[in-house]
């Protein structure tokens, strides 16, 4: 019980120092408002409307640049597809030689076949 006593006597201890500390920083908090400058004075009205004018300025500014990016995506958009579109086209156009041109071997394999069986016929 003596223990007890003496553990609840030193919470009690801390816990009256954190009062006395948070006490006097509230003191300070009050002083630090009492010296703090006013709030500023309400926007006069023509201050009101050249503020009114920037920001309407600034949101039609906004709203363009992002016509202008949207438009800029969808011209590369448009540009990378039909970039596509040329190297498909390409691709086939080259599939296209390579065939004619295997074909055109293999005439050339089979004519010379001929010519040497013409020409062992021939001696």
């Amino acid at each position: 019980d003596e223990a007890e006593a003496q553990r609840l006597e030193l919470e009690l201890d801390a816990l009256q120092g954190a009062s006395a500390r948070a006490a006097a920083e509230l003191e300070e908090l009050r002083v630090e408002a009492a010296i703090a400058p006013p709030p500023k004075s309400p926007v006069s009205d023509s201050e009101g409307k050249l503020l009114e004018a920037a920001s309407e300025a600034v949101r039609v500014s906004l709203e363009r640049h992002q016509q202008l990016e949207t438009k800029r995506q969808q011209d590369t958009a448009a540009k990378a597809a039909a970039a596509e579109a040329l190297l498909a086209e390409e691709k086939r156009l080259l599939d296209r030689d390579l065939q004619r041109k295997e074909r055109f071997k293999a005439e050339l394999r089979q004519l010379g076949g001929l010519f040497n069986a013409d020409m062992a016929e021939i001696e």
